[in-house]
């Protein structure tokens, strides 16, 4: 958890002390390795980190809030610049309304522009 803390940065309406935040990241350190590249694939459209990791990731991966009036709608779902290494994340009400979105989002990428 340490790492990702010190590599993927909070932005636009987040902290590093924001709930849906916080959960993310502890979400990030739980994934299975084939939920972790899952996870890549979706923010930088690569699975793999590049040769030194997450230290190397340039630009680094973002977390902005993405306004929504319902963002526990099911078809509210983060969404991921892929090129700037940005994710959009609604602040879900949970941690599980987070986990089922994220994982929607991870396991279903043919049906999200990803731009």
């Amino acid at each position: 958890l340490p790492t990702l803390q010190q590599h993927i940065v909070p932005a636009h309406g987040y902290t590093a002390d924001s709930p849906t935040f916080a959960a993310f990241l502890t979400l990030l350190s739980e994934m299975t390795k084939e939920e972790r590249g899952l996870f890549l694939a979706f923010a930088t459209g690569c699975q793999f980190l590049p040769p030194g990791g997450l230290n190397a990731l340039e630009p680094k991966l973002e977390v902005r809030k993405l306004q929504h009036e319902t963002p526990d709608h099911p078809y509210c779902l983060p969404r991921a610049s892929v090129c700037f290494h940005v994710i959009h994340l609604p602040d879900y009400s949970t941690r599980g309304v987070l986990w089922e979105r994220l994982h929607s989002a991870l396991t279903n990428p043919r049906h999200f522009d990803r731009t």
